[in-house]
């Protein structure tokens, strides 16, 4: 879930998650905006992966598109490339 007040919490298998988000506005040329989280804090347990690592202290940056009002794409790159992440509001 990701808060108004850029604070959000994950839930992955048994894996919780938590930190702050950016989120730039204005979008690029490629209809994308830039998007990062920072972990601050990690429960260490199993996620839907099979990992169990310490993410705390790691700065994802990203780039994020919505093709529509209820999908959320997340992509390495500004421009290019396939979503790795694809987010669906249910």
């Amino acid at each position: 879930m990701f808060n108004s007040d850029n604070t959000y919490t994950v839930t992955s298998l048994d894996e919780v998650s938590s930190g702050e988000y950016t989120f730039t506005a204005e979008a690029n040329a490629s209809n994308r905006h830039a998007f990062s989280f920072n972990v601050s804090s990690d429960n260490q347990q199993f996620d839907c992966e099979a990992n169990n690592d310490d993410d705390t202290g790691t700065v994802y940056n990203l780039y994020v598109e919505f093709p529509d009002a209820n999908v959320m794409n997340w992509y390495l790159d500004a421009t290019g490339g396939a979503a790795v992440v694809t987010l669906n509001r249910v």
